[in-house]
């Protein structure tokens, strides 16, 4: 195995500013939240606890409301909790209530994304939340192997897939098919790139800014200017020839982008194939063959 970024390069190709971390992460959720709808028995594949800090008889829950289990503690041992509806926390605390909460029998609830337990118990770590969690990814980059916490590893390709397939649709964004020019070096005349002391040598002017180089009106008012108003024949040819240069740079510019898009664009895909196709086995076998039939 490897580092998760260099996994996604094997898929997606040279990776430069996308942000491989952050499709990492997106991925273990994605993977998780399909596999919720599909097969929700799977979900203790993913588990694992989170507990209350001190002073605070809740456990704060922010990221799915995938719960297990809620215990409490009292003395030496955990008692699971009994989830009662938001509306109820009143009685839960009321001594002559018949749904009082009891140390015997505690009860949970769920409000404002926190899982609160009756009796109220603030001491660290009494109150144990066994949950769905979004595992952290380890090891984008650097010598070691990726690993997911909470997150068998038979179940890292999918991850690896899905990082890939926005890695790509990043690229794709990033990718303009007509070309842009962005400095003077990518122009050259007779095999020998334009500086900015040659253009200003050659033009006695100096150098278009970036704007004006990607606006291609630039070098033929140019041409017109050393034409009708100069009058100069070895201007006007060398700006001819700067013309020509930029327009076999587009040429070329524009081909080689289209031909990265159409790459990037069939990988894509695939991938969105491959990763339909990773969750097939966990299907139900009835939406296995609804989805056979589409």
């Amino acid at each position: 195995m490897a580092n998760w970024k260099d996994q996604v390069v094997d898929l997606a190709g040279v990776v430069t500013t996308e942000n491989v971390a952050t499709h990492m992460d997106n991925a273990v959720k994605d993977v998780i939240n399909k596999l919720a709808r599909i097969n929700p028995e799977m979900m203790h594949m993913f588990s694992g606890n989170q507990n209350n800090l001190d002073t605070q008889g809740y456990v704060t829950i922010t990221d799915n409301n995938l719960i297990f289990k809620v215990a409490r503690r009292e003395g030496s041992v955990y008692r699971t909790c009994i989830e009662a509806p938001s509306a109820m926390e009143a009685d839960l605390v009321d001594a002559n209530s018949l749904n009082k909460a009891t140390t015997e029998y505690p009860r949970f609830i769920r409000t404002n994304s926190k899982i609160y337990v009756y009796p109220t118990v603030t001491t660290a770590n009494f109150i144990s939340v066994t949950k769905v969690v979004y595992g952290t990814v380890n090891n984008v980059t650097g010598s070691d192997d990726g690993s997911i916490d909470n997150f068998p590893s038979g179940m890292y390709p999918m991850v690896v897939c899905y990082a890939a397939m926005q890695t790509l649709y990043e690229k794709l964004a990033e990718l303009n098919v007509q070309g842009s020019l962005q400095d003077l070096s990518l122009l050259e005349i007779d095999g020998d790139p334009i500086t900015k002391n040659s253009w200003e040598e050659a033009n006695n002017a100096s150098a278009p800014t970036d704007a004006q180089l990607e606006n291609p009106r630039y070098f033929f008012s140019t041409l017109r200017h050393f034409i009708n108003s100069e009058e100069d024949v070895e201007l006007s040819r060398a700006q001819i020839e700067k013309i020509s240069a930029y327009l076999n740079w587009y040429s070329t510019s524009m081909e080689h982008n289209k031909i990265d898009y159409t790459w990037m664009f069939d990988r894509l895909r695939q991938l969105k194939q491959n990763y339909n196709e990773f969750f097939l086995p966990y299907m139900p076998e009835q939406q296995k063959e609804q989805n056979a039939s589409n």
